[in-house]
């Protein structure tokens, strides 16, 4: 939504990357400039593989980690990443084996831990996002110092709706393992709790609690 706020042409998966690239990649000139703000950067990397980040400015984007479990099982079934049960998937996602990311409670810790209460950065959670895009878009534009008129959030929110990312999803050219799994899956919080069983939800809580906290989430 970020990008297409501030693209002077339409966003997709495609070009997204090049309106707000990945730490370490050359901006390009469709590189957004938001305001006195900067080029915008993005990053899946825990806190610490990004070495010493002092006192810079960021947006945290955080989303219920059980139901990021259960996203990110599917994903890896459709690019062919993981064939296993949920059950194995949810051990390896908790214990960080899956990527170089680290786990979900590492990872969330490691941004908030020490700067929580700290001014340089703005916590978005998804659940929030999901449930007043507009106000949530506000606060971005208001922490990048840089008001958006109508025309600006309107398209940002339109490019951000579940049903234009479909669209641009069935337009990909992409190659998958599993293409009856749609990347754009269901938008609902607390999906969750189709998947996890008792002792499950337990093992999470147990690993995940100070992460629950810090992200603003109740643990049951």
């Amino acid at each position: 939504m970020l990008a297409a706020a501030i693209a002077e042409r339409p966003v997709d998966f495609a070009s997204v990357d090049r309106v707000i690239p990945y730490v370490g990649d050359p901006p390009t000139a469709d590189a957004a400039i938001w305001g006195t703000s900067g080029h915008l950067i993005k990053s899946h990397e825990r806190f610490s593989r990004l070495g010493n980040q002092g006192r810079r400015r960021f947006i945290y984007l955080v989303r219920d980690g059980r139901d990021v479990a259960v996203s990110y099982f599917y994903f890896c079934r459709r690019h062919g990443t993981w064939a296993g049960s949920f059950d194995g998937f949810l051990d390896a996602f908790l214990a960080g084996r899956l990527d170089g990311y680290g786990s979900w409670p590492v990872h969330v810790e490691g941004w908030l831990g020490d700067r929580a209460d700290q001014p340089e950065h703005i916590l978005i959670r998804y659940e929030d996002l999901h449930r007043d895009a507009g106000a949530e878009l506000a606060r971005c534009a208001s922490f990048l110092a840089t008001p958006l008129d109508d025309e600006r959030r309107e398209r940002a929110l339109a490019a951000g709706s579940a049903e234009r990312m479909r669209a641009a999803e069935r337009r990909s050219a992409r190659k998958v393992a599993d293409p009856s799994i749609p990347n754009v899956r269901a938008t609902k919080s607390s999906g969750w709790r189709e998947h996890f069983g008792a002792d499950q939800l337990a093992e999470f809580r147990r690993r995940a609690g100070r992460a629950f906290e810090l992200a603003g989430y109740e643990p049951d």
